[in-house]
């Protein structure tokens, strides 16, 4: 028997998970492996605060994404749109590369 929730196994006399109080399961579902993403630059941004803006755009258009920010910036947490050399990559699956850049093309700035 297993626990649906955290995964541990248990002795077939055994009904209710002891630490998540759910009913067992006589076997787990086959784990998938998620599909391997190839993850492309869509835009070098002028802050973390731009790119943080920029990735919750994609978030709401359903466009998983992700950025990088410089040493200085994720070192000392550093989110203004001013400070000087402060850089952000902001990368989405290749597959939603147009679909994002579209959806940005107004919000970017493309210094």
């Amino acid at each position: 028997m297993f626990c649906p929730e955290c995964k541990s196994e248990y002795k077939e006399e055994v009904a209710v998970c002891a630490d998540c109080g759910v009913s067992l399961v006589s076997a787990l579902p086959e784990e998938v492996t998620p599909e391997e993403v190839k993850w492309v630059k869509l835009y070098e941004l002028s802050s973390q605060l731009y790119a943080e803006m920029a990735k919750e755009a994609l978030d709401n258009a359903d466009i998983m994404s992700y950025f990088k920010a410089d040493f200085f910036t994720s070192a000392y947490g550093v989110k203004g749109g001013t400070v000087l050399g402060s850089r952000a990559t902001l990368y989405v699956p290749e597959p939603d590369m147009e679909r994002a850049r579209a959806l940005l093309t107004d919000m970017v700035d493309h210094d």
